[in-house]
């Protein structure tokens, strides 16, 4: 396959830890075990951790709206598997990421989850390591 959305959802592979058969190429959305997989790293880094920040750029034009509310069902199932709450922030514009990370802050979440998108890739200047009045930590995604 070149690219594929959803691979296991869509039954071209088993699972992406064994994918059967002769299957090589990379997907947009990997699917939900991918989100599972990232907020258990998060957990795994701090276990004390309760609330995660998710900055969202899973939005339109660059992402087709029903994809972008799969991954969103499939994130929340992942946090609550893992006893997490989310701070949902939607990001269109580089403003609404200044927006969004400044609520976050003021919500004092634990960590910070920055989803891929051309929103989140284009603000690459900004620190997203850390926000220094929280000590947030955060895990970035890669499409």
């Amino acid at each position: 396959m070149i690219t594929s959305g959803y691979p296991v959802e869509s039954g071209l592979v088993v699972s992406l830890a064994r994918p059967g058969g002769n299957v090589t190429g990379n997907s947009i959305y990997a699917g939900g075990e991918v989100f599972g997989k990232h907020l258990s790293l998060i957990r795994e880094v701090k276990p004390s951790i309760r609330k995660v920040g998710v900055v969202w750029d899973y939005s339109p034009p660059a992402f087709d709206p029903r994809d972008g509310e799969q991954a969103l069902v499939e994130l929340r199932k992942a946090a609550g598997a893992l006893n997490l709450t989310l701070s949902l922030q939607m990001v269109r514009s580089r403003e609404d990421v200044v927006s969004a990370l400044g609520v976050l802050e003021r919500e004092r979440v634990d960590s910070l989850y920055v989803t891929s998108g051309p929103v989140n890739s284009g603000c690459r200047d900004r620190s997203w390591s850390s926000s220094p009045s929280t000590g947030c930590r955060a895990l970035r995604t890669t499409a």
